[in-house]
């Protein structure tokens, strides 16, 4: 059997795909207030790579970015200033405050977590809609399915935690947990024939 059909070759050939997808990510999000487009153009790109298109990674991911740039700024934008909002609320009035505050505050920073990332989720999905629809679409997302939404912030947290002790493991834990949080990291979808030849 030649090197090039074996199994350890694919999964090389993989793992370089990821590499160089979670590289793209980080350096597009080096203004740091470009992180909002960097994680979707690279969410969108990775599910595509998970069905098979693999080819020509970085051009289809500046493209994705291009595309989504303005959108997803000011919606970073938005929930950042919400965010930092919150924040400011919970610093002030969570030494002082009574129980019913205090819940009420939790409650606020919970929906907050949420809604943010049922809105990446809706920029992911790269349907054509406004801004009044994207936003009634992640808050019925972010309310109506907390479950699925919490167990990907948990995978989200564990992801944290493994780069906060293992540091290397930065060259791959952004692409690592989007594709881990597409569902596409079944054992038949990772062995399956590619549709297009080449990583780059």
């Amino acid at each position: 059997m030649r090197i090039i059909e074996t199994r350890w070759f694919s999964i090389g050939e993989k793992l370089f795909d990821l590499i160089l997808i979670n590289t793209l990510i980080i350096l597009f999000s080096i203004p740091i207030i470009t992180i909002g487009p960097a994680l979707v153009a690279g969410s969108i790109l990775i599910k595509e790579w998970s069905n098979g298109y693999n080819d020509r990674l970085i051009m289809r991911y500046f493209n994705h970015f291009r595309d989504i740039f303005f959108e997803a700024m000011i919606l970073t934008g938005t929930m950042a200033l919400w965010g930092i909002i919150i924040i400011s609320f919970l610093q002030a009035y969570w030494k002082y405050a009574g129980i019913y505050l205090r819940s009420g505050l939790c409650f606020v920073a919970i929906e907050w977590v949420l809604f943010t990332s049922a809105i990446i989720a809706e920029l992911c999905s790269q349907e054509n809609h406004g801004f009044i629809e994207l936003y009634s679409k992640a808050f019925l997302r972010a309310n109506g399915d907390i479950p699925k939404l919490l167990y990907k912030l948990c995978i989200i947290a564990v992801a944290i935690v493994l780069l906060f002790h293992w540091n290397w493991l930065l060259t791959i834990i952004l692409s690592g947990t989007i594709y881990i949080l597409n569902g596409k990291h079944t054992h038949r979808n990772w062995r399956k024939e590619d549709l297009n030849e080449g990583g780059i």
